[in-house]
């Protein structure tokens, strides 16, 4: 039962290939991969990941109201505003 523990099953995993970079996406980790090196941020809340994910991989998401707040616990943004009183 090694599936339970898979990490496609509990976090968001993307990649996305052009023709000179390469685009990756785990959890709030993106990177931009290309021949001169990587570069890497953190998305520090759901706005940024939106972008992200509408942007950079051409998703289109749904005007939920309860995805903002799932965004935000992806990128550790819930826990930062818990933890701010």
């Amino acid at each position: 039962m090694l599936l339970r523990h898979s990490h496609f099953l509990h976090g968001l995993i993307l990649t996305r290939a052009d023709a000179d970079r390469r685009y990756t996406l785990r959890n709030a980790e993106f990177a931009v991969h290309h021949c001169g090196g990587t570069e890497r941020q953190a998305l520090a809340d759901a706005a940024r990941m939106r972008q992200a994910l509408e942007g950079v991989f051409d998703l289109r998401l749904p005007d939920a109201p309860e995805l903002d707040p799932i965004l935000d616990r992806l990128t550790g943004a819930g826990e930062r505003v818990a933890t701010r009183t």
